[in-house]
């Protein structure tokens, strides 16, 4: 929603304030216009831009896991974690596979279970934009699947109002990284 001041004398100040409604969850970069048009025998059209950088509560990257296993089957990831609280601690990274009917190399049972990940994570030395510190999160495990899986990855953390961040991604074959 735009308001304004209906009419500003010539030379003198007026207002233009503009609304923005966003939703629940978004963040990134945010940028909206607004034209104002006047009888100003110099310039009757003037464009004014808005913009703005929004951080979530905690925000992982990238936002898609894709674990490709070395020939021992160990895989490696590092993500970087962004956030404001200064003690962040990761309390477990799990991965839950994603039920598929007719699977055959695994059973429904067994897909359910989540694997636990090895986990390290470290504070960087540099501060992010707006005072959000960066964390480094090492991830490791072993597998040894003879197809892609696909599923859900659960960061789990001590953030009051983030304690949980789902990331999609997927678990290469073995022997197909060499990372």
């Amino acid at each position: 929603m735009v308001g304004h001041d209906s009419i500003i004398p010539p030379g003198r100040e007026g207002k233009v304030t503009q609304e923005i409604t966003i939703g629940h969850g978004y963040h990134g970069t945010l940028r909206k216009y607004i034209t104002v048009i006047s009888n100003a025998k110099n310039s009757q059209e003037l464009r004014l831009s808005l913009g703005c950088t929004i951080h979530a509560e905690l925000e992982i990257e990238p936002a898609y896991i894709s674990l490709k296993p070395d020939k021992n089957g160990m895989t490696k990831q590092t993500l970087t974690v962004i956030t404001a609280k200064k003690d962040l601690q990761i309390l477990e990274v799990s991965f839950t596979e994603q039920e598929k009917p007719g699977n055959k190399d695994r059973t429904n049972w067994q897909v359910a279970l989540p694997i636990l990940f090895t986990s390290v994570v470290t504070k960087i030395d540099s501060v992010a934009i707006d005072g959000y510190l960066k964390y480094r999160l090492d991830i490791s495990q072993t597998f040894n699947y003879t197809t892609p899986v696909y599923g859900n990855f659960t960061v789990k953390t001590n953030h009051p109002k983030k304690r949980e961040v789902a990331i999609n991604g997927v678990i290469h074959e073995l022997g197909t990284g060499g990372q």
